[in-house]
């Protein structure tokens, strides 16, 4: 390039996953934060050099760690952990990169009679380990980098109970009620364009359990034709808090706490709607529609809209 003293501008592609850096002239690089990027030139013939460098992945959980029950077989269908599910955040995607690796990180153990198959722990383990046992796995994401994750596997001889939301929320034609219970929405790791919705008591954000919503018998399925309602119950209000996680797939609409004009939904605790991630179809979402509670709660770090929307922290609410 010519001499320039002037302010100018690099355009380059911008690459997920990775930190872009410009050199002038074997020169310090400096991190480019956009595509133009806008920098001083230097008044003397340049050579310009653009370098990705892949930034460290980082690994969450969307599900509590595993619980099993010694002799039973665990398979594809009925994996003991699919760490597919692990949300992987600052990793490139398939155009920039390779596929993601999941392994048992050396010095690590499966429990005996378990294994890893593409992802997923399966097996028949042999016997109950009292309190479990700690396994690291290591997950290599598409650009390359690596990130460490643990889960404690618990083997016990008989089966706990374990909250079924099934027993809880239901369906009516184009409608999830969940009756005040608190959910996380989950991706399907094998199809992005499905959801399903799983038991989030301890409002951590981590479903409790594998049991999904049966809707039709699937435990998986589209809901960009449903509409969510955390609690409408316009006779009783519930005692307890409400939480809602949604962390990807496609929905219509969501409402914590959902009433009428005439008779409000009332809860005696909080409500809140944590949007991760997700494509929503309707034109709205809302906290509280017809609602009261002590307090209302939104928390928005991801999703979008497939049009122009709005998200109500309080439309039409009461406080208590």
């Amino acid at each position: 390039m010519s001499p320039d003293s002037s302010s100018s501008e690099v355009k380059y592609t911008v690459v997920p996953g990775y930190d872009s850096y410009l050199s002038i002239n074997g020169g310090d690089s400096e991190l480019m934060d956009a595509s133009p990027y806008a920098f001083t030139m230097v008044d003397e013939p340049a050579d310009m050099v653009v370098t990705y460098v892949p930034k460290n992945i980082h690994l969450t959980k969307r599900y509590a760690d595993p619980v099993l029950v010694a002799g039973t077989e665990y398979t594809d269908k009925n994996p003991v952990y699919n760490l597919k599910t692990l949300a992987i955040s600052d990793d490139t995607t398939s155009s920039y990169g390779g596929e993601v690796l999941y392994a048992v990180k050396n010095g690590s153990s499966l429990p005996e009679g378990l294994q890893l198959t593409d992802g997923k722990i399966i097996g028949t383990p042999n016997a109950a380990n009292g309190d479990g046992e700690v396994v690291t796995f290591v997950v290599t994401g598409r650009n390359g980098t690596t990130a460490n994750i643990e889960l404690n596997i618990c083997i016990k001889n008989e089966a706990e109970t374990a909250a079924d939301i099934n027993e809880v929320a239901s369906v009516s034609g184009s409608r999830i009620y969940l009756n005040g219970a608190s959910v996380v929405i989950l991706p399907d790791a094998e199809n992005e364009a499905k959801s399903g919705i799983y038991m989030d008591a301890d409002h951590d954000g981590i479903a409790d359990n594998n049991q999904a919503l049966l809707i039709n018998g699937q435990s998986s399925y589209e809901l960009n034709s449903y509409d969510i309602y955390g609690y409408n119950d316009t006779t009783n209000a519930y005692d307890g808090d409400i939480s809602i996680y949604v962390w990807g797939g496609k929905i219509r609409r969501v409402y914590g706490a959902y009433g009428t004009s005439k008779a409000y939904a009332a809860v005696n605790g909080s409500v809140s709607l944590y949007l991760k991630a997700g494509t929503f179809s309707s034109s709205e979402l809302a906290v509280m529609e017809y609602g009261k509670a002590e307090t209302a709660n939104i928390y928005v770090t991801g999703g979008t809209f497939s049009s122009t929307g709005t998200i109500y922290l309080l439309k039409k609410f009461r406080s208590k």
